[in-house]
């Protein structure tokens, strides 16, 4: 039994008081959606730093629509189609950098230009 809960208390711990807050349409949503993520916990992850604090039923319909398909690689595409460009390219640059601490990885997006400072840096990570 324990083993089932987890998927849930991962999303729920995770989505904090914004779930709690949240009507019982987005509350019923979230449920869903952590069960079609069939006990894939980076899936769940994913979807808590993609739906964290977002209000707009519409988006959670859409994660609903899109990104739960079964198959990880639509978890994916969701949580990068939510990403915004400038997002999108730090996270492309990670590839192209040496080391993979967080320093690191914000200072070579000051490098290139991608964010102006080590705060929003690490406000992307």
């Amino acid at each position: 039994m324990e083993d089932q809960l987890l998927p849930w208390k991962l999303f729920y711990r995770n989505m904090g008081p914004s779930l709690v807050h949240s009507s019982t349409v987005i509350q019923q949503m979230a449920a869903r959606l952590v069960r079609e993520c069939h006990s894939h916990l980076r899936a769940i992850v994913l979807l808590v730093r993609t739906l964290k604090g977002v209000t707009d039923i519409g988006v959670w319909e859409l994660a609903l629509k899109q990104g739960m398909r079964q198959d990880m690689v639509d978890v994916l595409k969701f949580f990068w189609d939510q990403k915004d460009i400038i997002t999108k390219h730090c996270i492309k640059t990670c590839t192209h950098c040496q080391e993979w601490s967080v320093d690191s990885l914000v200072s070579c997006w000051i490098e290139n230009g991608l964010v102006e400072t080590e705060a929003n840096g690490k406000l992307i990570l």
